[in-house]
This record gives C-alpha cells, structure tokens and sequence, in this order.
C-alpha cells in the first residue's frame, strides 16, 4: 500500500505543473479524486480487503494522500484561474503596483477628460506608503457599486481577499459564506491590495454595469414624487473678462448673456452651446431653461447604478410654440473621425430612466441630444455611443 500511495504522489508531481486550463487540470484531477473511478477513491474501497487489525493505519495513510492530493489541486486551480483571468479578460495580478502618467495639454478639467494615459513604471507595493492608492482606488469601486465604503469593502473582501484576514473573527455560517464566495483564492495581502489598484478600472466597469437582476432580491423604498416648477432664481456662473453682447432673449430667466456659453469657463460642453444656440435661433422655440446639477429646487429623475438609486437632473428644459414641453439631456457627440465624445458612463441608465419617465408621463415629449459640429442629432428610442446609425440618432429638426 504505501508503494501504491507513492506512485500516485509521484505521478500527480510529475504532471501537476504542465496544465494550461482549469479545464485540463480537472480531467486529471478525476484520475484520482473521482468516487467512482478515481485512483484513490478505488483504494479507500479495498480497505475492506485490509486485515482489520491494519485497516486504521492504512485508512490514515490514504487519507492523508487524498488531503495533500486535494489541497495541491485546489493550489494550482487557484493559480490556473488567475493565469486564464489575466489572458483573457486583462486583469493584472502580483505585488507590483503599475502606475500611469497622462500626457497632453489640458485648460479644463473636461480637456483632462480626453487626454492619454500611458504606462509610466511599476514598483513592489508597500502597504503603508502605497496606503493612499488603496484606498483611492476602494473609494473609486465603492462609488461605482453605490454602497457604502465598508460594505463594498467587505464584498472585495469576500471574493478576492486573503481568507486569513479577520476569519477568526467570523461565525462559522459567515466563513461557510466566504468560502462559497471565495473567487481568488491564495491572494497574500499584498497581492489583494495591488490586484485593486491595478484592476481598479476594470472592476468599477464590471460592478457600474451590475444589472438588476444581477443585484438580486434589492428591497425597493418608495419614491418620493413631488410638484416642481422653474425656481424663481437661479445663479449661473458668468465669465467676468467676456462681457455679454447680448442677452438670450428665450431663457427663462432676464440677464442670462450669451457669454455664459463659453466652453472652457463655465464647464460647458460643446453640445450644451449648440443646443442653447439652436434654441435661440429655431422659430419653433419658444422658452428654454437651464436645468441645475443637484440639489432639491432642481428637476430630477431616479435612475439605478448599481446597487443604489441615484438622482438624475437632465440639462434642458423647453417649450415650443405649439405648447409643447420637452425634456432634453446634451450629451458629447462625435469628431469627425467618428470616435464618440460621451464621457458619461451612466449615460445608457439615464436614457431608460427617462424613456420610463417619458412613458409615464405620456403629456411630455423627451430626447438625448447630441452634437457633430453644429449639427444636433436626437433620439428617444434606444441609447447607442454610435452615432453613424441615422435611423436612431435623427436630426433635432425631425422632432421639434
């Protein structure tokens, strides 16, 4: 018995480092771990052919095959996973930590938006003097989620986090928990803290698009609904060295010049000046106003992200005259190259909000709006980035 336990460790060692896939190593697994067929599960069998005085002895023997047989598997299923992870869906794993460096020539923080990143360097990471980026990048995936900091920190916790930390602390149905949970296994702390600063961008793009059947049972709180109208007053920011020279007639409000539009002082985006441009120009407008970006005295609507609710305050209100109301979000359009100007990764989730808010309210019309040049395309059926497809984005003159 003991040659036969040595030949199965002998041949497992020889093998174990030549897989490729989880797939593969699981095949080869099942040679010896299988309850029916498997090498060492045939030999827990014939202990019944074991003089009763040895069968003890023997069953510890093989026992303790089988636990280093599976604890060797389980090691090198972890380390496969992460191998198949990092190839095929680019995550970064180790204690180095990759740092970037952006380059280009920015005036405002929405030129920042557009600039370049490249790889700058990688070091060992340092929990202590590395701390900031850690917890940069928590901060930055828990806002992603929409939860609370501490609970989006035990959920990475839970499905990368080292098992050691704080187990002894958990009730054995919480590890139970975690173990089930557990997607990367064997992460030393180091390796956890870089793996959410390297992966800190793909992580966020995979928790920001959790849908809500993804979420799972998510207990709804009721919606506060409430009447609005246009607040009395209402500050906007104006460029004190580009005087107005004249003010914008259809605005709601007296004294809104038209030196408020300016890209780089007032944060606005080249669709924003179009739209307000074209208002004041378009015979069929009548009225427009300029929505706020939070706070209760603006108009705003709830959408999901993740795992909350957020509130949504579309740029644009107007009517026509033909007495029509029309809600409109500007959005970043296209460059004549064709590469999409929309900075907004919510952008798709605000449009189902409300296309649903539009259906709810059938009285009032609704569209996203967005620039090429100073032409403006909308839509209010489907959301796409695309904006070459002309049976969804459509001249804003086909609607208004």
């Amino acid at each position: 018995m003991k040659e036969k336990l040595e030949l199965i460790r002998s041949e497992i060692l020889e093998k174990i480092d030549s897989f490729e896939t989880s797939r593969s190593l699981y095949e080869f697994r099942k040679t010896f771990l299988d309850n029916k067929e498997g090498k060492i599960s045939l030999l827990m069998k014939g202990l019944k052919d074991v003089p009763k005085e040895d069968r003890p002895a023997v069953g510890k023997s093989i026992n303790e095959v089988k636990e280093w047989a599976l604890a060797l598997f389980e090691e090198t299923d972890a380390k496969l996973h992460k191998k198949e992870l990092e190839k095929s869906k680019g995550y970064i794993f180790g204690t180095k930590l990759r740092t970037e460096a952006i380059e280009g020539v920015a005036r405002t923080t929405h030129d920042m938006m557009k600039l370049n990143t490249r790889f700058a360097g990688e070091h060992q990471i340092n929990t202590h003097d590395d701390g900031f980026i850690i917890r940069d990048a928590k901060r930055r995936i828990a806002r992603a989620i929409g939860v609370d900091e501490s609970i989006s920190n035990n959920a990475l916790r839970i499905l990368f986090g080292p098992e050691d930390m704080q187990m002894s602390l958990l009730s054995p149905e919480e590890q139970e928990f975690e173990h089930e949970n557990k997607l990367l296994t064997d992460m030393s702390l180091r390796e956890y803290s870089a793996f959410l600063v390297n992966n800190r961008d793909r992580l966020i793009e995979i928790f920001s698009n959790v849908s809500e059947t993804e979420i799972g049972e998510i207990k709804e709180t009721d919606i506060l609904t409430l009447d609005w109208t246009i607040p009395q007053y209402q500050y906007y920011k104006q460029p004190k060295k580009e005087p107005a020279q004249k003010m914008m007639e259809k605005n709601v409000f007296a004294n809104y010049g038209n030196n408020i539009l300016v890209h780089h002082a007032n944060h606005r985006s080249v669709t924003e000046i179009e739209f307000e441009r074209w208002c004041e120009n378009y015979d069929a407008v009548k009225h427009i106003y300029k929505n706020g970006d939070k706070g209760d005295e603006f108009f705003s609507i709830i959408y999901r992200r993740a795992f909350r609710r957020n509130n949504f305050y579309p740029d644009y209100i107007i009517q026509t005259q033909s007495g029509d109301v029309w809600i409109i979000e500007a959005k970043g359009g296209m460059q004549a190259d064709g590469t999409s100007n929309n900075i907004d990764g919510y952008a798709e989730k605000k449009f189902e909000a409300l296309k649903e808010y539009g259906e709810r309210h059938p009285e009032i019309k609704w569209g996203f709006v967005r620039a090429v040049g100073t032409q403006l395309y909308l839509s209010n059926t489907i959301w796409t980035d695309d904006m070459t497809n002309r049976n969804i984005w459509k001249p804003i003159e086909v609607f208004i």
